[in-house]
């Protein structure tokens, strides 16, 4: 069993490795992730309280899909110790990691189910290591991992 455990940790680190190696070559966000990032950073700069809410950039925000800052206000909770001691420059870095590593132990719960599922015990270590090399080789899932997409976090 501490076998397993080790495992699953190597696997989940070497997932964030390649997640953050993403986040280091492409920082920034795209206009769809706006919303999420401005309501961070409106709401770790601000507050929630009233006197707060008067600086924010935006209080509508018109579209297809109705929003939620239950979201941007559980990550704003993790990161205003970050934010505390990490230049301003690097605020969307610490954003996208706390997104990475969430998305990180999640699909490592999924990873674990699904191994657990399909695998007979004798070959878990090999399944989790295939299941984890097929998902690091591709470009699309470690990327959109870290994103503050509406409609992924």
């Amino acid at each position: 069993m501490a076998n397993r455990r080790t495992l699953d940790g190597a696997l989940d680190l070497l997932t964030f490795a390649i997640v953050c190696v993403h986040i280091i070559l492409c920082p920034y966000t795209k206009v769809e992730e706006s919303f999420n990032t401005q309501a961070v950073h409106d709401i770790t700069r601000f507050g929630v309280s009233p006197s707060g809410l008067e600086h924010y950039d935006h209080f509508e925000y018109p579209g297809v899909v109705p929003r939620t800052f239950i979201a941007p206000l559980g990550l704003s909770a993790i990161l205003v110790p970050m934010f505390a001691i990490v230049s301003a420059k690097y605020h969307i870095h610490c954003l996208r990691m706390v997104i990475g590593c969430v998305s990180v132990l999640c699909l490592g719960v999924f990873r674990r189910a699904f191994v657990r599922t399909v695998a007979p015990p004798s070959s878990y270590g090999s399944h989790s290591i295939v299941f984890t090399l097929l998902i690091c080789c591709q470009s699309h899932l470690p990327f959109y991992l870290s994103r503050p997409l509406a409609n992924t976090f």
